[in-house]
């Protein structure tokens, strides 16, 4: 057995749907390998990204977080450094990744974003602007009803008060 066939039996196998690196991209499949001047693997894969789209990509590259995803991030619409971008960043977490430790109390049960707004922030943040509320201090966006989707006609600024007797673990007294 030569040097090239035992890095190619060590190697790490990487299934279909797999889920790889700090920013959760799905493997999709191993493009036959390339090699550097000095005889070390390129090793290439077929991605899915958050966003939905293919690509491919270096598998080191993925893995390490270097690369986020398919470059849909870096779309410029001004908005990435924003608390709202930031709101909707988290939501599409919580509501998609298996992984993110809140997605059983959300994804897990059903809630999801709005279609129109999974891939599209600048159109979520025009809604959550033009709702009563937005920019007062104290107030944070709220599901109106908790069984619900982030969607337009369930969405509103609410203060902490408000939020805690819309949890479903609270036992109304009368």
């Amino acid at each position: 057995m030569n040097i090239l066939d035992k890095r190619i039996k060590a190697r790490i196998k990487y299934e279909p749907n797999q889920v790889l690196g700090p920013y959760e991209i799905i493997f999709l499949e191993e493009i036959i390998d390339n090699y550097d001047p000095n005889g070390r693997a390129r090793r290439n894969g077929t991605f899915k990204c958050h966003c939905g789209k293919i690509f491919n990509k270096r598998i080191s590259s993925i893995k390490s977080g270097h690369t986020k995803g398919c470059g849909c991030d870096h779309v410029k619409h001004g908005l990435s450094d924003t608390e709202e971008y930031s709101l909707w960043k988290r939501i599409k977490r919580r509501c998609f990744r298996k992984t993110c430790n809140k997605y059983p109390d959300y994804g897990g049960r059903g809630i999801t974003l709005y279609k129109p707004w999974v891939n599209d922030p600048v159109t979520f943040i025009y809604y959550i602007s033009s709702l009563p509320g937005y920019r007062e201090k104290n107030l944070t966006l709220d599901r109106i009803n908790n069984d619900s989707n982030y969607e337009p006609g369930n969405l509103r600024w609410a203060t902490a008060k408000e939020q805690a007797n819309n949890k479903r673990n609270n036992i109304k007294k009368c």
